[in-house]
């Protein structure tokens, strides 16, 4: 879901800008200015996380955060699209290397590890590839923007939703 995301705003968040008025050049500035929060956050985030360990909390927060982004995105009002640039940063930038941490937080041995990361670095990116192309697919049926954002926001409450089924980080006890 993190990958589906992040290749839905990347995707899509130009010709969104371009559709509510926007140039060519301020959607591309606009994509630029979510890209440097997001790579900035993709350093920052984890190392918070291993100060103040509490998963459930951080992907909460991440996720609140895509959903306002979204939501000011869908204004179509170009300062509150700016400042959801910068918002959408902090889940495009946290997401993933929590889905990263995953494995490693909830297996006990190498194998289980490679196991989890071969099944999400091929799994979850040809299923995270799918929904910019479902995104394409609706739009050129609709000629409306409307549910684009309707898409992303969904993908981001079932995220927030499943967020309550994932635990915090497991300590292993070493004997």
């Amino acid at each position: 879901m993190q990958s589906s995301a992040f290749f839905s705003i990347i995707t899509w968040l130009a010709p969104l800008a371009i559709a509510a008025g926007m140039t060519l050049l301020q959607a591309g500035t606009l994509l630029s200015i979510m890209t440097i929060v997001q790579i900035f956050l993709n350093i920052i985030i984890p190392l918070l996380m291993q100060r103040f360990p509490s998963r459930k909390l951080w992907l909460l927060f991440m996720l609140t955060a895509g959903m306002i982004s979204i939501v000011l995105f869908w204004t179509g009002i170009h300062s509150l699209m700016w400042i959801g640039a910068f918002v959408m940063g902090i889940p495009l930038g946290g997401l993933f290397p929590v889905a990263l941490l995953l494995p490693l937080d909830e297996t006990e041995t190498p194998e289980e590890t490679n196991a989890w990361t071969a099944m999400m670095q091929t799994g979850g990116f040809i299923i995270g590839g799918l929904l910019p192309l479902l995104i394409a697919v609706v739009y050129d049926g609709t000629t409306n923007h409307h549910y684009t954002f309707g898409i992303m926001l969904s993908l981001y409450v079932l995220m927030f939703i499943l967020t309550f089924l994932i635990g915090d980080k497991k300590e292993l006890n070493e004997y």
